[in-house]
C-alpha cells in the first residue's frame, strides 16, 4: 500500500522509480527505526553491490524533496525514515536516541495566522530534545 503511494508520488513528480530507489524504499519500508545514512547504504549494497554513496545522497534528497522521506536532524548525524504518516521527533542529548511523537502542535490557528500574513506553507518541522528516560539525571527524576 505505502509502496503504492510511494510510486505515485514519484511518477506524478515526473521522476522514474529507478532500480536503486526502489531498493532505497524497499530498504527503509523494512525497518522500523529511522537509519543513519550509513546504515541505509550498507543495507542497501547487499541488494545492489554497485550503489555509491554519491547515488544514496541524490536519492535520498529527491525522496526528502518530495516528502516521501523524512531527514531527522540528530545528534550523531541525519537519520532517515519514510513519511508513513505527519508526526514529529525527540531526540535524546546525551545518548542521541530518538523517538517518534504521534499528533502535531502545529494546528489550524498557527496555519491560519500565517496565511494572514500572506504566507504560504508548505511543510513544517517540530523537533524537541532532551534526556530520555535512561539518560535523565537522577536530580531531574
Amino acid at each position: 500500500m505505502l509502496q503504492k503511494k510511494i510510486i505515485k508520488i514519484l511518477t506524478d513528480a515526473g521522476y522514474k522509480l529507478t532500480r536503486q530507489r526502489r531498493i532505497i524504499i524497499e530498504v527503509l519500508l523494512k525497518n522500523r527505526r529511522p537509519l543513519t545514512a550509513l546504515e541505509l547504504y550498507n543495507q542497501a549494497k547487499h541488494r545492489l553491490p554497485a550503489i555509491s554513496h554519491d547515488t544514496l545522497y541524490r536519492n535520498l534528497e529527491v525522496l526528502s524533496f518530495l516528502k516521501v522521506v523524512s531527514r531527522i536532524n540528530a545528534r550523531g548525524g541525519d537519520l532517515f525514515e519514510l513519511e508513513k504518516h505527519h508526526h514529529h521527533h525527540f531526540t535524546c542529548l546525551q545518548c542521541g536516541e530518538v523517538k517518534c511523537l504521534d499528533g502535531c502542535p502545529i494546528g489550524p490557528g498557527q496555519l491560519a495566522e500565517a496565511r494572514r500574513q500572506g504566507l504560504e506553507v508548505v511543510y513544517h518541522k517540530f523537533e524537541l530534545s532532551g534526556y530520555c528516560n535512561k539518560c535523565k539525571p537522577a536530580e531531574r527524576m
